[in-house]
């Protein structure tokens, strides 16, 4: 399933998003992953939207902007919807996309993650824009998460937990 999703400038938790359904283009407005509004349009109507949005957009820059190439696997993407909330702004690679599953739509390894998630939608990452695209440096918190679900089924102290999460660290 192909999905757009635009987020707002103002507060990067506000997005909207559109998709197909059936004969209906589905526009979605959220907060966080919190749906505020849902709206079904018939496919010519969407069109007719979207162009007088392209034309209110060159009305600002002069148009002419490309759009993206198709997210691929191995692109290096942001989560910006979960139903999982602490998913939302991590970053990592994008290890499939199974256009048959209209909810979890893409598979991504996050950074520091030992196994991957589905989610709802990502957006690529340029490998130009520097710090985003690189590794974030995971905090204490992440680090210790990370090191008890290592050690899950297994007896351990806070000292094992601690030395676990400085040996991630590095």
């Amino acid at each position: 399933m192909t999905e757009h999703t635009i987020r707002c400038t103002g507060d990067p938790a506000d997005n909207l998003t559109a998709h197909r359904d059936g004969d209906d283009v589905a526009l979605y407005a959220r907060h966080g992953d919190e749906l505020k509004v849902s709206v079904y349009v018939p496919f010519d109507k969407a069109r007719t939207f979207a162009r007088g949005i392209l034309a209110l957009a060159d009305e600002i820059d002069g148009g002419g902007t490309l759009e993206p190439p198709a997210l691929k696997e191995g692109d290096r993407v942001r989560i910006t919807s979960d139903d999982f909330p602490a998913n939302v702004g991590k970053v990592g690679f994008l290890e499939r996309i199974d256009d048959d599953d209209t909810v979890w739509t893409y598979r991504v390894r996050t950074d520091h993650a030992v196994v991957p998630v589905w989610v709802r939608s990502v957006e690529r990452l340029d490998a130009a824009v520097g710090d985003e695209s690189t590794p974030a440096v995971p905090d204490r918190a992440d680090l210790l998460s990370r090191a008890r679900d290592l050690m899950h089924g297994q007896t351990y102290t806070a000292v094992d937990l601690i030395a676990l999460a400085e040996h991630l660290a590095g």
